[in-house]
């Protein structure tokens, strides 16, 4: 009889353990997960950034979502004058 008691204890004691690796091993799959897509934001904003500072107000950034695609200007660009005729011709 002691004997079943040991076995069912050290049965339970294994099963709570790989629950409890399981639920770590999804935590962390979850938090790493985030991380990454934090990451990949924060890298597409910096790329954005040089891209268009990198433009220098010549032309516009191409920003594709593989159907629809935009320009992007920064708009310190649209808020200079107008170029004259003069400079246009140049």
């Amino acid at each position: 009889m002691k004997d079943w008691k040991i076995i069912a204890v050290t049965v339970y004691i294994v099963l709570s353990l790989i629950y409890i690796t399981y639920d770590f091993y999804s935590d962390l799959k979850l938090w790493y997960g985030a991380m990454m897509y934090n990451a990949g934001k924060q890298d597409t904003v910096i790329s954005l950034v040089e891209g268009i500072q990198w433009a220098n107000c010549q032309q516009a950034l191409p920003v594709s979502d593989g159907k629809v695609t935009i320009g992007l200007l920064d708009v310190t660009c649209l808020q200079q004058a107008p170029a004259t005729t003069e400079e246009v011709a140049q």
